[in-house]
């Protein structure tokens, strides 16, 4: 277990490298000048370049990304070219929002998908089956800014049950705060529902034939405990890796729900430094992300050895 952590470990390095440059390259070769967003478009081209000297924007690009890199390792993640706060404080105010949607999003996406999964396994190839299965393709099909158009107007226009969008902290008021983000779970939940239902019954198909659940069918155990106590027990294993692997999608799905929605998240700072051509916000927030994915992949990893005890890591010993 510890080899295989220090392994993992180990190979994150030169995945941090490589999803660094890209996201430091991406930023860089965004149009627009950070001179003018620092500056205004009324500034000479003698004070822009003072701005690009100080800012270290005409070293070298290798130079820039290094400099860049060595402060965000030690925290230091710039600050806004608008306001002139703190990134790292920036997210840090807006992570907690964006940490309860995905939050929310897969408890959503967990109580819609693995009984959706275990019907349709129970009567494989049937009218019940066939229902499911093109229900959650469907949900797959529906981007998340046409479904979240679509909650809103049924639910908030056509039967007023929900505000449209906004937020409002938990401590304030947390029913109105749930009610604010009940739309946006559901429409990032019921996307993820759709796989966890194919990977529920495909995995509950495959557990329902193996020796040990006919065992438990000859002991005359009811269909029910032998679905529900042993089949799907053994049958969640794959789910989980599911689960984990797609937080990074999750992530990418807040960027546009909270954006619909109106709710400071990291989305849609996001969203928001990109249409200021804020270049420190829009790095830190990448780099935030993306180590977020790398982080929950390893986590994913060693719950998946946990798990499944038949499941051996090659770690070089």
């Amino acid at each position: 277990m510890i080899s295989f952590i220090i392994s993992r470990l180990l190979n994150l390095i030169p995945l941090v490298l490589i999803t660094t440059m890209i996201v430091f390259t991406i930023t860089v070769l965004l149009p627009g000048d950070p001179t003018v967003t620092i500056l205004g478009e009324d500034a000479t081209a003698a004070q822009r370049e003072i701005a690009r000297e100080q800012y270290g924007l005409n070293d070298p690009l290798p130079v820039q990304y290094v400099n860049w890199l060595g402060r965000a390792l030690t925290g230091d993640l710039g600050r806004s070219l608008h306001s002139n706060e703190r990134v790292i404080q920036m997210l840090m105010d807006r992570i907690p929002v964006s940490i309860e949607l995905t939050i929310l999003s897969i408890l959503v996406a967990v109580a819609i998908g693995v009984p959706a999964g275990v019907i349709a396994a129970r009567s494989p190839n049937t009218i019940v089956d066939l229902g499911v299965s093109f229900l959650a393709m469907t949900s797959v099909a529906i981007p998340y800014f046409w479904s979240g158009i679509l909650l809103i107007l049924l639910f908030s226009v056509r039967l007023g049950l929900v505000p449209p969008s906004g937020f409002i902290p938990i401590t304030e008021d947390p029913v109105q705060h749930f009610r604010l983000m009940l739309l946006p779970s559901l429409t990032i939940g019921t996307s993820f529902a759709a796989l966890i239902m194919r990977q529920t019954r495909a995995s509950v198909l495959q557990v329902m034939s193996q020796d040990y659940i006919r065992s438990s069918r000859a002991k005359g155990l009811s269909e029910r405990v032998v679905v529900f106590k042993h089949a799907l027990r053994n049958a969640l294993i794959p789910v989980v890796t599911v689960v984990g692997l797609q937080i990074g999608g999750l992530l990418s799905g807040t960027v546009v729900t909270e954006t619909i929605f109106s709710l400071p998240g990291i989305g849609r700072l996001l969203v928001d430094a990109i249409f200021a051509r804020d270049f420190p916000v829009i790095q830190g927030t990448l780099l935030f992300i993306v180590s977020i994915v790398l982080i929950v992949n390893l986590i994913t990893d060693i719950a998946y050895m946990i798990l499944d005890p038949r499941i051996r890591y090659k770690t070089g010993n």
